[in-house]
């Protein structure tokens, strides 16, 4: 049986799993954590209750060893990497597994969406330190992992709001660096323009700070959101564009395995 390896934990994987889960298709899906594996779950519960069980999941961070061990064991016919965009260490793993056991590897990428009186910048590190001259709240929606850097700013703990997974331990760090309480929205995205506006509005936001992350990443909801609620968008690029194929060309090289 032809089987494909889906590595997820965003919008595109999970769209991949429903598809696969509803279409019958034999897969296995990895994500990185317990959160990502729950989303699944509560996503596949009808497939499941109409006996459609073709995908399994594993959870955990797989180094590239591992990668390759779990490549032989399923016998893997296909993999596609819907891993986020900035998750290059992930990415660049896959791919040496694939290549080690010459398997056949896709690059789900995201389309790109700009628009005029966006702020770039190359890095964090970069939007922080323009930050440190400025004035205002920050609304971070740049994920949890590097939140820390933001602590570089001058009250931070009055300045930022950070909206992250809502996960036990992502929770639990924020809030020993100092950003709890109202300051920590904890929620799962991607996000309505009408929810982002919301937040932005209630704090007070003068600067939101997020990711290239496309169109699927709910990156034009954040930027409507900003124009509405007055604030500027500072965008963090990736560091270089990405070749690869869509979800619905992905979706296609799945029914080849049927």
């Amino acid at each position: 049986m032809c089987k494909a390896l889906i590595f997820g934990g965003t919008t595109e994987g999970r769209l991949l799993y429903e598809y696969c889960m509803s279409h019958e298709i034999p897969a296995v899906v990895s994500v990185a954590t317990a959160y990502g594996e729950e989303i699944l779950d509560r996503e596949g519960q009808q497939e499941k209750r109409a006996g459609k069980a073709a995908v399994s999941v594993h959870t955990g961070r797989l180094c590239q060893e591992e990668i390759q061990n779990l490549l032989r064991r399923e016998e893997i016919a296909l993999v596609l990497d819907a891993t986020h965009p900035y998750a290059v260490l992930a990415t660049e793993n896959i791919r040496c597994a694939c290549r080690a056991e010459q398997v056949p590897y896709q690059r789900i990428v995201r389309e790109e969406q700009w628009e005029e009186g966006m702020l770039s910048f190359g890095s964090i590190g970069e939007a922080v330190a323009f930050l440190q001259e400025k004035e205002g709240s920050v609304f971070v929606t740049t994920g949890s992992s590097e939140l820390q850097r933001y602590t570089m700013l001058q009250n931070y703990r009055e300045r930022i709001y950070a909206r992250v997974l809502p996960d036990a331990r992502v929770v639990f760090e924020c809030t020993a660096m100092g950003i709890e309480g109202r300051h920590l929205i904890a929620m799962q995205g991607p996000f309505s323009e009408e929810m982002n506006y919301t937040f932005l509005k209630e704090f007070g936001i003068r600067w939101m700070v997020t990711k290239q992350s496309g169109l699927l990443g709910g990156f034009p909801e954040k930027w409507r959101a900003a124009k509405r609620a007055g604030a500027d968008l500072l965008v963090v690029r990736r560091q270089k564009p990405e070749t690869g194929i869509s979800v619905g060309e992905a979706m296609g090289l799945l029914e080849e395995l049927k």
